[in-house]
């Protein structure tokens, strides 16, 4: 469970009345120069009644109010309130980041030339919650990301950084300043909401938006992704019984033998015991044998979507590489028979393991446990990351195992020392043609341990791998969302794509080219969706 809290900032002095009428349930302190924090006293996370009070403080005290609302590190929310109405408001997270009301933010704020700039550009970036709520708090000059806890150990009022970050946009419009050597050309776009995908048969489950253009999440369309786009093969409806007029998310828990049902965005929801279901549920949810095809006709999909601890399935789509990892011990590789019957990884074969040894010394832990696994025709690969308390380098620990997790090379790099919490979001890559790592923004050679770095991009990326071209050239891919940023083996920016919707699936065609799957809202998501809701196919072409 990552940070939650809710806040209001309050720009000036608050008058006696707004303090008297709202001091009871809440608690005010001076967080920065020119603004007052506002704070629950029982932190209940009352967010519609806090957003009141917000109003109310505008309108009495003739001043500014933000209200912010910071959700489990995964969706940052800010209202502007003058008068007692809202004139602007901003939102940043898993689903999408928007802004409205952007001129009154800048012109109520007294935001600079240079300050007016930099929000724009901001807003137009695919930040993430904790980036935008850290970016924007230096920029405005607000102690944004405050609770109660946070706000008894500071010592000194907030006075943010507004030059900092003017530069750090000059520095990143530099670095990835580059004239396209691709295009990323739109192949096929579905309205809808992206609900889930089933990989072992090749099928997105999707909602389309009904004639009132309101979603209708009982009624779920199968795509099947084929080499030419996306196809219907199937459709069903959840019962009436459990799944009312209202809900929009159902799903199976085989792991608490229950199901499910999410009521509304708030994340409320019913829970109903699977054996009185289930039946009914695979009966409708089963794509008919008639609408199944041979499995080489499928491209294998990675995800970018979900849980990143999902390996890969080779050898036929029978076997599945994942790790799993324990706070006590140094964490397990697995290897599981996915055609086994069995409803979860746990009931599932597994019939080879590897176990990590623990940690050396009561000094050492491990960033984010193991990382997601890379598997190659020959080979599966897998990383972590060591630190050691007091010491300024890290261990990237990198081996290679056989498709039986049999060890056969085990390599050691040392590396400078950064945050560590940038370390735990930090993907990677393994190049097996030029033995190489590729970690963030950095190249390791396997064989020199010789260390180059890229673009600060590469840092944040949800997913690297390497490609191939039909020619055998090989390029570096890193997908942020909703970017795209292509380099060649050695580092250097080939080109940068930005799509409509987050990128959640990527695959290579037969053409020897890279596609990928976007959505720019998903079903379960605690946004309110997009009217323009879409599942968006595209594929990157080389320029001739």
């Amino acid at each position: 469970m990552g940070t939650t809290f809710i806040n209001l900032q309050v720009k000036g002095k608050v008058q006696k009345t707004a303090t008297e009428t709202y001091e009871k349930g809440y608690r005010f302190k001076q967080t920065a120069t020119e603004w007052f924090s506002v704070f629950e006293k029982n932190d209940e996370f009352a967010w519609g009644k806090l957003c009141k009070v917000g109003r109310q403080i505008s309108k009495e005290a003739d001043t500014l109010v933000i209200a912010v609302s910071y959700f489990d590190d995964d969706d940052f929310l800010m209202y502007l309130f003058k008068d007692g109405k809202a004139i602007g408001t901003y939102q940043a997270g898993s689903e999408r980041n928007w802004c409205s009301g952007s001129t009154r933010w800048i012109a109520e704020l007294n935001l600079s030339k240079e300050e007016a700039s930099a929000f724009r550009y901001l807003l137009k970036k695919e930040l993430t919650a904790e980036e935008s709520i850290t970016v924007f708090s230096k920029l405005l000059g607000i102690k944004l990301f405050a609770d109660v806890s946070d706000i008894e150990e500071q010592q000194e009022l907030w006075t943010g950084n507004a030059k900092e970050v003017i530069q750090e946009i000059k520095d990143e419009k530099k670095r990835t300043q580059v004239k396209n050597h691709t295009n990323a050309v739109l192949l096929q776009e579905i309205p809808g909401m992206f609900r889930d995908y089933d990989r072992e048969k090749g099928v997105f489950q999707v909602v389309y938006p009904g004639e009132s253009g309101k979603f209708l999440y009982h009624h779920i369309h199968c795509l099947e992704m084929r080499e030419n786009g996306l196809f219907e093969v199937h459709d069903f409806k959840y019962p009436k019984t459990i799944f009312r007029e209202n809900s929009r998310y159902l799903g199976i828990e085989y792991a608490q033998n229950w199901i499910s049902v999410t009521e509304d965005v708030t994340g409320y929801g019913k829970t109903y015991p699977i054996h009185e279901y289930e039946d009914e549920l695979l009966q409708l949810m089963e794509v008919p044998k008639e609408n199944l095809k041979r499995e080489n006709e499928m491209p294998q999909l990675d995800s970018i979507y979900g849980f990143s601890y999902i390996g890969s399935y080779v050898d036929e789509n029978r076997y599945e590489y994942y790790t799993w990892f324990h706070s006590t011990c140094g964490g397990e590789l697995r290897k599981v028979d996915c055609k086994t019957p069995g409803k979860t990884l746990l009931q599932k074969d597994v019939v080879a393991v590897y176990e990590y040894e623990n940690r050396p010394n009561a000094e050492a832990y491990w960033s984010g446990g193991l990382k997601r696994v890379t598997v190659t025709e020959r080979q599966i690969v897998c990383l972590r990351i060591q630190y050691q308390h007091a010491v300024k380098d890290v261990v990237c620990d990198v081996r290679f195992f056989d498709k039986n997790l049999k060890l056969f090379r085990k390599e050691e790099i040392f590396l400078p020392r950064t945050k560590w919490e940038d370390d735990i979001a930090m993907e990677y890559a393994y190049c097996e043609k030029n033995d190489c790592i590729y970690y963030g923004n950095k190249k390791i050679d396997l064989i020199t341990h010789e260390v180059n770095t890229g673009i600060a991009e590469l840092n944040t990326a949800q997913r690297l791998f390497v490609h191939y071209n039909l020619a055998g050239e090989g390029f570096l891919y890193a997908i942020d969302r909703s970017f795209v940023y292509i380099l060649d083996l050695d580092l250097n920016l080939i080109s940068v794509h930005r799509l409509k919707g987050h990128v959640i699936y990527y695959f290579t065609n037969i053409n020897g080219n890279v596609e990928l799957v976007t959505s720019n809202s998903s079903v379960g998501g605690r946004d309110k969706p997009d009217n323009n809701s879409a599942i968006r196919l595209y594929e990157i072409i080389e320029k001739s």
